[in-house]
């Protein structure tokens, strides 16, 4: 079991991207939010400290707030009639998998604190799975493809 479990047959009614500009090359974005009601979903995108993959269930105004999109440091933007990424709009989350890290991030005596850092993952729709992970230079978004994130040793798929 995993945290996005509750996920699980929520229709994705929107994707936006965050980019580093307002006019996005269809290259790779910051980060990806699928929006699954009028102000929450799921953000998944690079987090630039560790090189992992951030993944969390947030809502619109945090990822605004977080990102600088106010001050015009990032730029949430509506999709391209060219992205592929338009085909996930409409479809129903059949599954998310996780690649969690076999080492907690920081633990104490009574706890386990776990930052929201993966390895990548991949969510599976009615008709297509998407798989996303950082690379270290960027963030590879695969449609459809078998091929899991990096350094193996170091992450269990949940």
């Amino acid at each position: 079991m995993n945290t996005f479990e509750q996920l699980i047959g929520k229709k994705i009614i929107n994707v936006l991207r965050l980019d580093i500009k307002e006019d996005y090359d269809l290259g790779f974005p910051i980060a990806l939010f699928l929006q699954l009601d009028n102000v929450s979903g799921l953000l998944v995108g690079q987090d630039f400290n560790h090189d992992t993959t951030t993944v969390s269930y947030t809502t619109l105004e945090v990822v605004r707030d977080d990102y600088d999109t106010e001050f015009k440091e990032t730029h949430l933007n509506e999709l391209k009639s060219t992205d592929r990424l338009n085909s996930l709009v409409g479809q129903t989350i059949i599954s998310i998998k996780v690649g969690e890290f076999d080492q907690d991030k920081l633990l104490g005596d009574n706890f386990v604190l776990k930052p929201g850092q993966y390895a990548g993952v991949i969510i599976e729709v009615d008709n297509q799975k998407l798989t996303i992970f950082n690379s270290g230079r960027c963030s590879e978004i695969l449609f459809n493809s078998d091929f899991l994130f990096p350094n193996l040793q170091s992450w269990t798929l949940k």
